[in-house]
């Protein structure tokens, strides 16, 4: 749900940049004369830096888990993959 009925800026540019390129697409096949989206940094996100794990914070949660999920929660920790990424995650805990 959007905060306050409306959606957030970083939504609103990726809609903004969907429609300039599709009304780039009218143009290229002549069905409209020029693109209207002409909003000067119109399409451009602000997005902060998510956090991320120390390599101490790793290995600690590493000694935290079961031995068997180990390698996972390395493998995760230092090469950014999510949980569905990382290769034959069993389907159930």
């Amino acid at each position: 749900m959007f905060a306050a009925g409306r959606p957030g800026a970083n939504t609103i540019a990726k809609c903004y940049r969907l429609l300039h390129v599709i009304f780039e697409t009218a143009v290229t096949d002549e069905l409209v004369h020029r693109n209207p989206c002409r909003i000067k940094g119109g399409g451009i996100e602000v997005v902060e830096e998510r956090p991320t794990a120390s390599i101490r914070e790793v290995f600690a949660l590493a000694e935290r888990v079961r031995p068997n999920r180990r390698g996972l929660v390395l493998l995760s920790g230092f090469s950014g993959l999510r949980l569905a990424e990382l290769p034959a995650w069993p389907s159930r805990p």
